[in-house]
């Protein structure tokens, strides 16, 4: 086994509750694989960006919803009204502004997952591009997505990028998964 099979259950292991995710396993979830762009993607601004928006958004999910977990037991139950009290956020923390951008990053990583796998021939470049104008480039100014897409350029050949995917347990999970 890859250590990208041992990944994916870590969302497939996610519950629903009704019509919503549980959030403390969302959010863990989403925090596991953390390094997964700059590990798989090569990095560069946008994956930088990426990872940002995922760490800067799960974590503090994470820890508004242990600070009261009969809060928002599901990811829809969030508060609509800033979390006080919360570690490292002094007036409050909006933790649908870090929903918004948490769904952003992960949805990235599904939707350019899925043209990569539909398609044998795609080079990661094309898949990062297109992805990036389905999920991210209508929330960015004309300025950011010429910026965007010229960064995007530089992702690694679809070959690399696929050996990396195929690394044992052992070594896949040292770099790419971190536990929270």
């Amino acid at each position: 086994m890859v250590w990208f099979e041992e990944a994916i259950p870590l969302f497939l292991a996610v519950k629903f509750d009704g019509k919503s995710l549980r959030s403390r396993e969302f959010f863990e979830a989403a925090l596991n694989c953390r390094n997964i762009y700059r590990y798989v993607w090569g990095g560069g601004l946008i994956c930088r960006q990426l990872e940002k928006d995922l760490n800067g958004s799960a974590g503090p999910c994470l820890q508004a919803f242990l600070h009261t977990p009969e809060g928002f037991p599901t990811v829809e139950s969030a508060p609509k009204d800033k979390v006080m009290g919360v570690e490292g956020f002094r007036r409050g923390l909006d933790v649908r502004d870090k929903l918004l951008w948490c769904n952003r990053a992960l949805r990235f990583i599904v939707s350019i997952l899925s043209k990569l796998v539909g398609d044998h021939e795609i080079e990661v470049n094309v898949a990062a591009k297109a992805t990036y104008n389905d999920v991210l480039a209508p929330h960015h100014s004309w300025p950011v997505r010429q910026i965007a897409r010229t960064a995007l350029s530089q992702c690694p050949w679809r070959r690399d990028m696929l050996a990396k995917l195929e690394m044992t347990n052992e070594i896949g999970r040292a770099h790419v998964c971190t536990p929270v």
